[in-house]
């Protein structure tokens, strides 16, 4: 199952991402039981990466990011898989996968910090 983009998170509104997220996950995995979950996320968004590794995501890929250039629009997509070592100084996408007992560990761990 792939999570997608539907919520931004506001500094004003501390914790409501993770729980928002921590809740949907849980459910997910109770009543649809995938093996892992997925998402995408751009490497500059260290903010959404550290939410992520919070609730049980662990960087899985890293791949390139091609421009294409269309009238009225820009394109980033995914190109072929890099390396960590390659990707300190430029834009990627990186990929990012929970499974049910990783989530369930933070969520102990986040109950009690």
């Amino acid at each position: 199952i792939e999570i997608d983009n539907v919520l931004r998170g506001e500094p004003s509104h501390a914790g409501m991402m993770y729980w928002s997220l921590a809740w949907l996950m849980g459910w997910s995995f109770e009543h649809l039981k995938p093996r892992v979950l997925q998402l995408f996320v751009l490497s500059n968004n260290a903010r959404a990466i550290k939410l992520y590794q919070r609730v049980g995501f662990s960087i899985v890929a890293r791949f390139a990011l091609n421009r294409r250039e269309q009238p009225g629009e820009v394109r980033l997509l995914r190109g072929a898989m890099v390396h960590a070592a390659e990707t300190t100084s430029t834009l990627h996408l990186v990929e990012m996968q929970a499974e049910g007992g990783a989530f369930e560990a933070s969520l102990r761990r986040n109950a009690t910090s």
